[in-house]
């Protein structure tokens, strides 16, 4: 529960039998560790639905890595090493590969995700990005295909103009996340600077929202004290003996702002591969190596990519990013 979140254990334990969770747990809990898990049964006892919610939880279970490395990140305090971090961070993404037999059993899976998508820790929905190798049988499925998508970037290339514009506002688009990154990590910083000691349960270290930031990028905090609903800039004593205590990065407002940090790298990831995508149709000549470039492109930018046995041997995956499972 602790890995998958509350939110994910209560949604599949409403919609599973004990087989299927059981096989989901112990999937999930051997990710990782080598030795493979066989989910076997007649037709109409729920293999792909089970299947989706496992590659739902081992995708979790690569979010949370991916949290604990831009968490790293957070606790950088020098600033002029932060772009090199973020980039070591986005190697922890989320990278799945799910290969099947047949292009129909892979359709049926395709088609299982977007329907039903994935559920978060909190039990939220959510859409994980993915891509599909090799040929689609319906439109629905054509639409995550590689060669599809692949196509529609080439198409873009005749439109010099358009491509310039694209590129210079894809640009701009990653100045603009990067400056938020850098104020948020400002904001962390802050928060789990904010005391000298571990706080008692009552106070609440927070960042004062309305205030500028100085000339070293620090943004001032205030105390909260929840007992008597009082709030000040004057550092609290120390916790009494006994007494529960909280770090500043246990405090609500630092997961507020790592949470909103986790989110602005992973657009800082796709607005960078989408200006790569536009460098890509503007400075490259040859079609061919245009084409495979774009290729890996777009298989870096997704977290799931889906194939058959066949053509997961294809030129297109050999020596591409790396696939965690």
């Amino acid at each position: 529960e602790g890995a998958l979140g509350k939110g994910f254990v209560k949604f599949a334990s409403t919609k599973f039998n004990p087989s299927q969770l059981g096989a989901i747990s112990v999937a999930a809990q051997d990710y990782g560790r080598g030795g493979f898990t066989l989910i076997k049964g007649p037709p109409g006892t729920g293999k792909t639905t089970t299947l989706c919610s496992l590659l739902n939880a081992l995708h979790l279970k690569q979010f949370n890595k991916f949290y604990v490395a831009v968490s790293k990140f957070a606790s950088k305090t020098d600033q002029a090493i932060l772009s090199t971090t973020i980039d070591d961070a986005l190697r922890y993404k989320p990278r799945l590969l799910v290969c099947a037999p047949s292009n129909t059993a892979v359709d049926n899976v395709i088609i299982k995700i977007m329907e039903d998508g994935f559920v978060d820790g909190a039990g939220k929905r959510y859409n994980p990005s993915m891509v599909r190798v090799g040929v689609g049988q319906g439109q629905i499925v054509k639409d995550v295909a590689l060669e599809s998508r692949v196509k529609e970037a080439l198409a873009d290339k005749d439109n010099y103009e358009e491509v310039k514009n694209n590129l210079k506002i894809k640009q701009l688009q990653l100045q603009k996340i990067k400056r938020a990154i850098f104020q948020c990590h400002s904001r962390l910083v802050a928060i789990s600077k904010g005391s000298k000691w571990p706080l008692a349960r009552e106070w609440e270290i927070r960042i004062e929202e309305n205030a500028n930031e100085v000339t070293l990028g620090e943004f001032r905090v205030y105390y909260v004290n929840h007992t008597d609903k009082t709030t000040t800039y004057i550092h609290p004593p120390p916790p009494e003996p006994g007494v529960k205590f909280f770090k500043g990065i246990d405090m609500p407002d630092y997961k507020k702002n790592m949470s909103q940090l986790i989110k602005q790298v992973e657009q800082y990831h796709h607005t960078k591969k989408s200006r790569d995508k536009y460098e890509l149709l503007d400075g490259c000549r040859d079609q061919f190596q245009l084409k495979n470039q774009l290729e890996t492109n777009i298989l870096d930018s997704v977290h799931v990519v889906l194939t058959t046995l066949g053509s997961s041997g294809s030129k297109c995956l050999e020596g591409k990013p790396h696939l965690s499972a």
